[in-house]
């Protein structure tokens, strides 16, 4: 929640336009903070650079109130992130503004480090063996949604990232040894 500010009014007693995106982008930063996108403070020539921003303003803000703004990634390409936010009065208890703000993701070299493990883990999870390679898209498909779904679940109830590894580390043990039971029990 955010209040809104006698001196965010401007001279017509409304909420100055540069607030609203003052307050996205701060949503924005926020939301690629918790999502592990965002260094705080963010090192030298990396970080998503904002392109683009366009702002559908539905009802003029006045204070006193207090507003919410909802952050959603609404598409991803192979070099951009399209957000939208959805800035809400508490007050009118209705929609003020919808802005959709499109950025490009720019000179972070460590962009993907680590997603070869969630790679692999979900393979090893789908019944990929990692002695020579066997395995099903079927498979490998259920590994990826399982693995993700369990991620998802732990990000959402904000476990700390290093037991998220643990728990990978934990599934990969789990379907090693239920893939090792079942090759001995065709041998036999």
């Amino acid at each position: 929640m955010i209040p809104v500010l006698w001196g965010d009014e401007d001279a017509f007693a409304h909420v100055n336009n540069l607030t609203y995106l003052r307050w996205c982008e701060s949503a924005r930063v926020d939301y690629l903070m918790r999502i592990a996108m965002w260094n705080n403070p963010p090192n030298a020539g990396e970080g998503p650079i904002l392109a683009s921003m366009r702002c559908d303003y539905k009802i003029p803000l006045t204070f006193p109130d207090t507003v919410e703004v909802g952050t959603r990634v609404a598409s991803i390409g192979n070099s951009s992130v399209r957000m939208e936010h959805l800035v809400v009065s508490r007050k009118l208890a209705v929609v003020a503004a919808i802005v959709v703000a499109s950025q490009i993701q720019a000179g972070n070299p460590t962009v993907g480090t680590s997603w070869e493990f969630t790679v692999i883990s979900a393979c090893v999870i789908g019944g990929v063996s990692l002695m020579g390679g066997r395995g099903r898209i079927w498979g490998t498909f259920v590994g990826v949604m399982f693995l993700e779904i369990i991620l998802n679940g732990m990000t959402l109830l904000n476990i700390d990232e290093y037991w998220q590894y643990v728990a990978r580390a934990v599934l990969i043990l789990g379907a090693v040894l239920i893939y090792q039971s079942q090759e001995m029990r065709q041998r036999d």
